[in-house]
């Protein structure tokens, strides 16, 4: 969820929720945009998820 949300946010990284109640009110404003499957097989996300992740854990984001 989090990766969903750095992306659609347009963050370059992960976004971090502060707590569980906080992320499943995110889920339910966002469930219809977030059960598009365009958008989860989308080369645009998959791109993005591979940079941040790189970038999570401190690698270059090539």
């Amino acid at each position: 969820m989090s990766h969903l949300r750095g992306y659609l946010d347009g963050n370059k990284v992960h976004f971090k929720f502060n707590n569980t109640q906080e992320e499943v009110s995110w889920l339910e404003a966002n469930e219809k945009e977030l059960f598009d499957a365009s958008l989860l097989n989308s080369d645009e996300l998959n791109q993005w998820a591979v940079k941040a992740s790189r970038r999570l854990f401190g690698q270059d984001s090539k």
